[in-house]
C-alpha cells in the first residue's frame, strides 16, 4: 500500500508518483493536525490521481492515521461512489442538487456551487 502499519512511509519499491503522494499527505497530516480549523482529510480531489491508487486503502490509511477528523474519499469525483469515506461532496453547477445516493452514516456535502453570476456571457463588440 505504501505505508507500514506504525504509519511509516515506504519509499523504496514504488512508483515516483506514488512515493511523492505518500510522502505528501503524510507530511500534510503531521503538520497541520494541531489546527483546530481543520475538520477533514481530503485524499482525492475530483479525478486528479485516484486512478493509481487503491482509493479504499488510502482512506483506511488516513482514518487511522488520524482518527480524529472526517475523510472525504475524492471531492467531487468518481471514488465518492466507493462509500468508504466519510463525506460524499458533489460538485454542481445545475441549479439544483444532483440525484446523488449516499450510504448510510455518510455526510452529503454539496461544494462548488455556480449561480447565475457565474454564467459565461458574451462579450459585446465594440461598434
Amino acid at each position: 500500500m505504501g505505508v507500514d502499519g506504525d504509519g511509516a512511509v515506504h519509499q523504496g519499491g514504488l512508483p515516483a508518483e506514488a512515493r511523492y503522494y505518500w510522502s505528501d499527505l503524510k507530511a500534510m497530516i503531521d503538520g497541520r493536525g494541531n489546527h483546530p480549523s481543520i475538520i477533514q482529510w481530503e485524499t482525492f480531489n475530483e479525478g486528479d490521481m485516484v486512478s493509481h491508487f487503491n482509493a479504499s486503502d488510502v482512506v483506511a490509511w488516513t482514518k487511522k492515521y488520524d482518527p480524529t477528523r472526517l475523510v472525504d474519499t475524492n471531492s467531487g469525483g468518481a471514488a465518492n461512489n466507493l462509500h468508504v469515506g466519510d463525506v460524499n461532496d458533489i460538485h454542481s453547477c445545475a441549479r439544483s442538487p444532483p440525484s446523488v445516493t449516499v450510504a448510510p452514516g455518510l455526510t452529503r456535502v454539496r461544494m462548488q456551487t455556480r449561480g447565475p453570476a457565474h454564467r459565461s456571457r458574451p462579450t459585446r463588440r465594440p461598434r
